[in-house]
């Protein structure tokens, strides 16, 4: 008798013990649990920026000295350069080096050249950019046209010679 109830007690304990584990309880235990894993990828046409037609120089020519007002190249007119950016379809881009003052050299003597860019996302109808990012059209494109001035006023002092420098326009997408 003695072992029928400690067999009874030990299946009413074991009984208790599955219980304590089962619904309703904070503790979980199972043999398959999960989580949901989210993916995602954007992908990007990578940009280009083409020099159209084959001027890459803004050149002033031979000026005479004094020069008394600025000698301009305007960005859509004669001398300027035409630039065309390649991406994705009406995305914001954002470019730098737009509207940095310029040194141009001479052996120890410069010049200052202020660069004027306009754009556009078809080839007509430029202006004057307002901020340093601009939204490619429908087909991906937009247009830079670069000119420039040099100072309103080159004094006879100024050393003779050959002028020259560069400055670089950077394109890209602004970080996500």
């Amino acid at each position: 008798m003695k072992n029928v109830i400690v067999a009874i007690a030990l299946m009413f304990t074991v009984a208790a013990v599955a219980l304590a584990d089962g619904p309703g309880n904070n503790q979980t235990s199972s043999n398959n649990v999960g989580q949901n894993i989210n993916v995602k990828a954007k992908l990007t046409r990578g940009l280009s920026m083409n020099l159209v037609g084959s001027n890459a120089t803004l050149d002033f020519g031979t000026l005479t000295l004094p020069v008394t007002t600025a000698p301009t190249i305007t960005p859509n007119g004669q001398g300027s350069v035409e630039l065309q950016i390649v991406g994705d379809d009406n995305s914001q881009v954002t470019l730098s080096g737009t509207t940095s003052n310029v040194t141009l050299n001479n052996g120890s003597a410069t010049l200052n050249f202020t660069p004027n860019v306009w754009g556009s996302a078809t080839t007509s109808g430029a202006s004057a950019l307002n901020s340093n990012s601009v939204t490619l059209g429908s087909d991906g494109n937009y247009y830079l046209f670069v000119g420039g001035k040099l100072p309103s006023s080159i004094l006879t002092t100024q050393a003779t010679g050959q002028y020259s420098g560069q400055f670089e326009i950077t394109v890209s997408y602004p970080n996500d």
